[in-house]
């Protein structure tokens, strides 16, 4: 038997043992939402910022989730002591349920709910002093970006173009503007201000992006929310990404041409110093999890 690095609809078992009914609705419409945790020195990063995500997702939705955000806590750091984590990745995934295929909600449906626990990478630190390339792509996604919902396939078509151009990742583009990329946030520093996509249903509001903008703030970098175009980015003195995933990461190169000087520039360092600021303060927290 695996480890037990996941929790269903109840029961705590390894995720290889965890089953779905072939007519989950995630399955047949994607009809559900997710959320990403971060674990750092075995401690949830900012668990109540994503917890209140996953609720406003969920209820965009007409999804009840089974559990109060203290249960959902301590399911999680029991799945973190069963597996030893010390820096992973908690992924919660939660669907309408299992029902006959249609396209209304089903009556009666009970919602799926399962967390999965796991070690992951560290991006490599090369990333972080090097910085990232990119490249411009048309926004193909759907209307209602800012619910974290389980329809990621224009994201991950995305994502395999920019793998195919041989670059990190792709950086998304509408009739507004820039909106962000495949899997995070993007800001820019243009004449000394933090720029970045305003909030909307044309973007998710990023937990991480949300923090770096009041960490500028106490920096004392103006910030400004608006639409950028393409040509504003690429003349930008610096973009970076940021996502519970990868944190803060510069990007260096974006269609081929150097963003600013070509490497990482000081703000983007100076906002990566108090984010792991934040971070150590929070896995240095004797309560089980950071806010």
């Amino acid at each position: 038997m695996g480890t037990v690095n996941a929790f269903l609809n109840g029961c705590f078992l390894p995720a290889e043992n965890a089953y779905l009914n072939i007519e989950d609705r995630g399955t047949l419409f994607g009809d559900g939402v997710y959320e990403f945790f971060r674990v750092y020195r075995g401690r949830i990063f900012q668990a109540e910022e994503h917890l209140s995500r996953l609720r406003y997702s969920a209820g965009e939705l007409e999804i009840k989730v089974p559990y109060n955000n203290v249960e959902i806590v301590g399911i999680i750091e029991e799945l973190i002591s069963n597996t030893a984590m010390e820096n992973g990745g908690i992924y919660l995934q939660l669907t309408r349920g299992d029902g006959p295929r249609m396209h209304y909600f089903p009556e009666n449906c009970c919602p799926n709910f399962f967390i999965v626990a796991r070690e992951i990478l560290p991006v490599p630190a090369e990333l972080y002093e090097q910085g990232v390339d990119a490249v411009l792509l048309p926004d193909e996604r759907w209307k209602r970006c800012d619910i974290k919902s389980l329809n990621l396939l224009p994201n991950v078509l995305a994502k395999e173009k920019a793998k195919a151009y041989g670059v990190y990742d792709a950086i998304l583009h509408s009739d507004l503007g820039v909106t962000e990329s495949t899997s995070s946030s993007v800001l820019a520093v243009k004449d000394g201000v933090l720029l970045t996509t305003p909030p909307g249903p044309w973007i998710l509001p990023g937990v991480t992006k949300n923090t770096v903008l009041k960490l500028a703030g106490e920096l004392g970098i103006p910030v400004g929310e608006r639409f950028m175009t393409t040509e504003e980015l690429l003349s930008a003195d610096e973009v970076m990404l940021t996502s519970t995933r990868i944190d803060i990461l510069p990007v260096v190169e974006i269609d081929r041409k150097a963003v600013g000087s070509g490497r990482p520039g000081p703000v983007v360092f100076a906002l990566r110093e108090s984010f792991a600021r934040l971070q150590n303060i929070c896995a240095s927290e004797k309560k089980g999890f950071c806010l």
